[in-house]
């Protein structure tokens, strides 16, 4: 899928200056798509999506194990959206990336440990961030980053 814009006569795939003419139109979130390129699936007009990086620092670099990563709505854990990573090592300068995608505009708060045994709350032993959620502000139609660093252990 393509998306023309309009007022700069920009053409789709960057072929001439206008989309072909059998081209049916869409509209998908206000925006006008035509059917020669692939349409983004992280973000649309409405939507925005997160970015994440993993770090490791201090006593949590060299765990290998279950990444647990979690979005709340940062008024009182209500879990909005979350994701395991398997056989995750924490190396030092080595950044472990995903992404939460389809986010509704708004706050959220990121959460995450790293475990060697597969559970959903941290366990004595487990990376974890000492600096708590990492804030991120969700945009519609744009990816935030985020960074979490895991630089210590669960007592």
């Amino acid at each position: 899928m393509c998306i023309a814009v309009i007022a700069t006569g920009a053409a789709c795939g960057g072929q001439g200056t206008t989309p072909p003419v059998d081209a049916p139109l869409q509209v998908i979130d206000g925006v006008i798509i035509y059917p020669d390129v692939p349409l983004p699936d992280a973000v649309s007009a409405t939507t925005g999506a997160i970015d994440v990086t993993v770090r490791c620092g201090g006593s949590a670099c060299g765990m290998t194990g279950y990444l647990k990563l979690a979005l709340d709505d940062c008024n009182g854990g209500a879990v909005i959206s979350s994701k395991t990573l398997l056989n995750k090592t924490l190396t030092s300068g080595v950044d472990i990336t995903t992404t939460f995608d389809v986010l509704d505009p708004a706050m959220y708060c990121l959460t995450g440990f790293l475990s060697p045994g597969f559970h959903s709350m941290p366990m004595t032993g487990d990376a974890i961030a000492s600096a708590g959620a990492t804030h991120v502000t969700v945009v519609a139609g744009q990816v935030s980053p985020a960074t979490l660093v895991l630089d210590s252990l669960q007592p």
